[in-house]
């Protein structure tokens, strides 16, 4: 994506680093207020805890990723203040790649600091601007419980994409997630989601009816 910026084309990659660099240039020229505070404004000791929260949450924070977020609002009570109103306003939030990267590491531990990673990137499952969700589950150590992520669902009325691959979908959270008037896109594993009743295949009928695309995942071993 890109758009006209000062007649010419840029990336919002672009934009952000613009924008510091005008910042920077700024308060290079701006006096000290006093003895004091000249360390604080000068050359390259500015640090991101001088730069005006806008600046952080809509042209620095959009560009990490999840645990550079989570590396940042542990550096200082500020900035974690920021990061959590940037996850307030944040519409994309891919625990697949959350997940795969915890598993890396010692998988005795990888369950709790999966559930950890998703309950801090959802401020406790109250977030409410979700535009995509991604999950791609693993039984023997889940993201969430089923009734958190339905809380979640729940508050993102306007969710376009949901991914829930690998997770048992009961019927309820099936309708209710056939109820979000914005969704476009859906990816589950239908295997592990399959009623005796059927009712599985009349909700994905449905589903498409509304125009959103559902895709089946089958490779969940």
């Amino acid at each position: 994506l890109t758009i006209m910026f000062f007649g010419k084309k840029t990336s919002k990659k672009q934009q952000a680093y613009n924008c510091l660099i005008h910042f920077y240039k700024r308060i290079n020229k701006m006096p000290p207020r006093n003895k004091n505070s000249s360390s604080l404004i000068l050359g390259t000791t500015s640090s991101l805890t001088t730069l005006p929260r806008e600046v952080l949450t809509h042209s620095i924070l959009p560009l990490l990723d999840h645990f550079s977020l989570a590396v940042v609002a542990k550096t200082c009570t500020s900035l974690r203040s920021t990061v959590i109103n940037f996850l307030t306003t944040n519409k994309v939030l891919n625990m697949v790649a959350v997940s795969r990267r915890i598993e890396m590491g010692t998988l005795a531990m990888a369950g709790d600091r999966k559930k950890e990673a998703f309950m801090f990137l959802t401020k406790n499952a109250t977030v409410t601007c979700l535009r995509k969700l991604r999950i791609d589950d693993h039984q023997a150590m889940p993201v969430a419980s089923l009734n958190t992520i339905k809380k979640v669902i729940k508050l993102n009325r306007n969710l376009e994409e949901l991914t829930l691959v690998n997770m048992k979908l009961t019927i309820p959270v099936l309708q209710m997630i056939s109820n979000l008037p914005k969704l476009r896109f859906m990816k589950l594993s239908p295997d592990i989601c399959q009623d005796k009743e059927d009712k599985f295949s009349d909700i994905m009928e449905g589903l498409e009816k509304k125009g959103c695309e559902i895709q089946l995942h089958y490779d969940y071993f």
